[in-house]
């Protein structure tokens, strides 16, 4: 069987000379005939050349002219990839990640894992350039690490068996272990440490943009939740811990430089560092209701924090609270230890027993509660968390489980001597009660409780149940024990006269004062400086600072959309400008005037030095594909490009362009600016400078 020919490329094929010989292919130059074939004019062979016949052509192949191929310099639609549309339908309740696929950017591969088509690689790339031009801005360098690490690295660090199943691991063929690294803090350090032995080679800023894996239990909304994301890190290295505070500043002000550029409203709270560990550590969200997460903020000072580490000042002594009491269950990992919280049910005292009373989880399900209804307290787990460090708090039925997991105290197994050291007696079931300092309002309540509610009393009759209480209510210098979420109205913390906001937001970066927490278990040291410890190999003070590259593509969406599509900031847009119009109607000139490389307008003087001026090149694609206007100027809406000019009706008649850009509402009949040509560049660069 004769081999089949390789596809047509660039107006050239490759032909099969002889029927008779082997197959032998050459790359031939071709024209268009007027009968829309492709006739050769030459070819070239390494193999001997074969005779053809006079005056007739070597072969004709045949040109489908509806699908042109128009290569220049321009960006055009008809050579980019943009499959708008897609596999999502639009819908009143479109959520971001929908939009996303139906707007052409991303695709899914599997369960929490995604593709990224041009459109959406394009705005990610511009997040990376930003991203660059801040890290340059504080001396960083770029590298790029290895997406595999050893779990040996990461059992020496005391993380391994931290990460839980979030660890993607697996082993080579000499069953040697390894994992898809979800952060790099154990490489960077093990490279540093292996390169770095000098003060004098201090301070080191290193960073990279690549790809992590987490193998999430739930994935979903889509870039905000998945298993593979893009990230950037930047670790930071120096000499002793009042340098490295000092560094640690100088990024977060740069992170706030990094945001303020895209424009984009963005709110610094102080954080928890987690399994990272560290002693300082801020995130910065980007408000969104369909944000996970949620920041606490002061409405007269500065204070911000996450849920996490969020405080609020003790409210003072009152009768507003409901003296019922309600009681929260909660049990520690070993199912041994029965958590129970006791504090005020209500947040107000239940005057009409009809009003509906609503759950915090209902509240958010319904942002126009009720009006007088009454609202029940919640136990925060994270203060809980605090005291009792083995509480799990993924538990539902944790009165169920003590009950299944319940070893009964014996008095005499403790005194045995000698212990059996082959044969430990089993750890007893025990109780915690724990007692919110609300409950110190209500000095007729008492102060004792059941301590197993909705066990039933037989379990309990005759059982001997050690109990430890935690009440720092009867000791004043001891600070009041809040065992309540904090709600809208709560008092500031740091301030006498402000009261908390809650805010849902999307995290988008994460900065961690890391001190000697990576360098000291894997021996990352250099010479010290001071003169008292001169000659002295001492440990490194890191830092961490994180950005999310791929989440911040969904959350920057769905803040900038509306009805008809995205709008994307300037600085991370696909294209800052989109062409529409007829083909043949003058769209190849309206874009090489814009495009033409003219100084700013804002910069025409040289910069000190720079002996040259500067010189700003609009992003601007054409959209040249066989549609009608009216469908190419929807999906121009859809893809979100910031400006979009439209060659139309008022283009055919007085040769000017209307003018479109969605952000500033300059959009719709009467509302959008028609512009003539001469003027087109300088009021497309004053409407996407203030994008």
């Amino acid at each position: 069987m004769p081999r089949p020919a390789p596809p047509l490329l660039r107006a050239a094929s490759w032909l099969r000379l002889s029927a008779s010989r082997p197959p032998l292919y050459v790359y031939q130059s071709c024209r268009l005939t007027p009968r829309g074939n492709l006739r050769l004019l030459a070819a070239s062979t390494s193999a001997a050349p074969v005779e053809q016949p006079a005056k007739k052509p070597i072969a004709e192949l045949p040109y489908d002219p509806r699908t042109p191929l128009t290569i220049d310099h321009r960006n055009r639609l008809s050579t980019f990839f943009a499959p708008t549309g897609g596999i999502s339908v639009a819908d009143k309740n479109e959520d971001v990640h929908a939009l996303l696929v139906r707007a052409g950017y991303i695709r899914q591969a599997y369960s929490g894992i995604f593709h990224l088509l041009p459109l959406g690689l394009r705005v990610q790339d511009k997040i990376e350039k930003l991203i660059d031009k801040h890290m340059r801005a504080v001396g960083a360098s770029k590298l790029a690490l290895s997406t595999i690490s050893s779990e040996a690295l990461w059992k020496q660090s005391g993380r391994l068996e931290k990460g839980g199943q979030e660890l993607i691991r697996f082993k080579d063929r000499k069953n040697s272990k390894f994992l898809l690294s979800p952060t790099h803090e154990e490489e960077i350090t093990s490279l540093v440490a292996s390169l770095v032995t000098s003060y004098r080679q201090l301070p080191l800023r290193l960073y990279q943009i690549t790809r992590k894996y987490r193998d999430e239990r739930r994935p979903r909304a889509g870039l905000l939740r998945c298993r593979e994301f893009m990230m950037k890190d930047l670790y930071t290295f120096d000499v002793d811990e009042q340098t490295a505070i000092a560094t640690y500043n100088s990024i977060c002000r740069q992170y706030r430089s990094l945001f303020q550029e895209l424009k984009i409203p963005f709110i610094v709270a102080e954080a928890d560092s987690g399994t990272m560990g560290g002693t300082i550590s801020h995130e910065y969200h980007y408000p969104s209701p369909t944000g996970e997460d949620v920041v606490i903020s002061c409405t007269s000072c500065g204070y911000a924090a996450n849920e996490i580490c969020a405080k609020s000042a003790p409210p003072k002594p009152t009768s507003k609270y409901d003296p019922e009491v309600a009681v929260f269950h909660g049990i520690t990992k070993d199912r041994k230890t029965l958590i129970n919280v006791f504090y005020p049910k209500l947040r107000e005292p239940a005057i009409d027993t009809k009003k509906p009373r609503i759950q915090d989880a209902d509240k958010h399900a319904d942002p126009l509660p009720h009006e007088g209804s009454i609202h029940f307290n919640e136990v925060n787990p994270h203060r809980i968390k605090e005291l009792i460090h083995d509480y799990d708090p993924s538990v539902n039925s944790p009165l169920e489980l003590f009950r299944q997991h319940f070893t009964e105290f014996d008095p005499t197994a403790s005194h045995i001597n000698p212990p059996d050291l082959d044969h430990p007696p089993k750890k007893h079931s025990s109780i915690i009660n724990i007692y919110d300092y609300r409950l110190s309002f209500f000095p007729d309540l008492k102060t004792s409780f059941a301590n197993h509610s909705q066990l039933s009393a037989q379990f309990f009759a005759s059982k001997d149940i050690p109990t430890t209480t935690i009440d720092p209510s009867s000791k004043p210098d001891v600070p009041p024990l809040n065992m309540l979420k904090i709600v809208e109205g709560d008092l500031c913390p740091r301030c006498s006269n402000g009261s908390l906001t809650l805010t849902t937001a999307i995290e988008l970066g994460h900065t961690f004062h890391l001190s000697t927490r990576y360098s000291a278990p894997l021996n990352a040291r250099a010479s010290s400086c001071s003169e008292e410890d001169q000659g002295k190999m001492m440990l490194m003070s890191m830092g961490c600072h994180g950005v999310g590259v791929s989440r911040m593509i969904a959350a920057i969406a769905e803040g900038y959309r509306d009805s008809k599509g995205l709008m994307w900031p300037r600085v991370i847009a696909p294209f800052e400008v989109c062409i529409v119009g007829t083909k043949g109607e003058g769209m190849e000139d309206v874009y090489d005037i814009i495009t033409s490389e003219e100084p700013d307008s804002d910069r025409d003087e040289p910069e000190p030095g720079s002996g040259v001026r500067e010189v700003r090149k609009l992003d601007v694609i054409l959209d040249d594909r066989g549609k009608t206007l009216v469908w190419k100027m929807n999906d121009a809406d859809l893809i979100g490009y910031p400006v979009v000019l439209v060659l139309g009706r008022v283009w055919n008649t007085e040769r000017k362009v209307e003018v479109q850009c969605r952000s500033k509402g300059l959009y719709g009949k009467g509302k959008s600016l028609i512009v003539e040509v001469g003027e087109l560049r300088k009021v497309v660069n004053e409407l996407l400078n203030d994008l």
